[in-house]
């Protein structure tokens, strides 16, 4: 299978490195608003990612393999989707 990582952080922070040292295959994340070749900081009228929305929208009815979050309400929503859930604290 492939690996996808699903972060509300923004995509173009995350997405060399997961590709380039952990071999996954597409990124969702926070999209930033550019101008010219710049990113503003803002983000994109799609807004702030929302982890376990994103999650349904890729992946439907199939559920991860892993999820890996914290102890937040935000994580257990997305983790508690996942075939297995990794809880790394409540101070990752």
């Amino acid at each position: 299978g492939s690996k996808v990582v699903i972060t509300s952080v923004p995509r173009v922070m995350v997405e060399g490195f997961l590709k380039e040292y952990l071999s996954v295959g597409h990124v969702i994340g926070t999209e930033l608003h550019t101008f010219g070749c710049y990113f503003t900081g803002f983000l994109t009228s799609s807004g702030l990612v929302v982890r376990h929305r994103a999650l349904d929208d890729y992946f439907g009815d199939r559920k991860p393999d892993i999820g890996i979050g914290t102890s937040s309400l935000y994580d257990h929503l997305f983790i508690s989707s996942c075939k297995v859930s990794l809880n790394l604290g409540p101070m990752f």
